[in-house]
């Protein structure tokens, strides 16, 4: 289970960054913070657990979900912005983590990397990460 001390936007990119080594040496992947990326996460994912799982069995693996939603919003702020907002009025560090958010990315409000991790583990590919990436990248270069 996570535990709420590590809901820091400096918790965020060295998980990410640990994030990429265990990519490495569990699943000979190459994760670089790079948008195509995106794409390996998404085979993490596929081979690492079976999706979807339903909302129960997610909450079950929250740490995975915060080592992979911290390596998808690093990428999406080294690559197109933003700054990561911790939900402080949350106690619970699951829900603290799953609302915990992505602002000032130009034209886009606010986006819940962890939220959308989630989503990505209750109902499999119809949630992709990748789509959801590219999206934000059009979005943001105005397309």
């Amino acid at each position: 289970m996570i535990k709420a001390s590590l809901i820091t936007p400096e918790s965020f990119k060295k998980e990410a960054q640990e994030t990429t080594n265990t990519a490495k040496e569990v699943f000979k992947a190459e994760l670089d913070f790079t948008s195509e990326s995106i794409k390996t996460l998404e085979k993490i994912i596929e081979e690492g657990w079976k999706t979807p799982m339903g909302e129960r069995a997610a909450r079950e693996v929250s740490m995975s979900i915060f080592s992979l939603g911290s390596y998808l919003g690093e990428t999406i702020i080294k690559n197109l912005g933003g700054k990561w907002q911790v939900n402080t009025t949350e106690e619970n560090p699951v829900e603290k983590m799953l609302n915990t958010k992505i602002v000032d990315l130009g034209k886009i409000a606010e986006i819940y990397p962890f939220g959308k991790t989630f989503k990505r583990f209750v109902n499999g590919k119809e949630d992709s990460l990748d789509f959801f990436y590219r999206s934000l990248e059009r979005i943001s270069k105005g397309g």
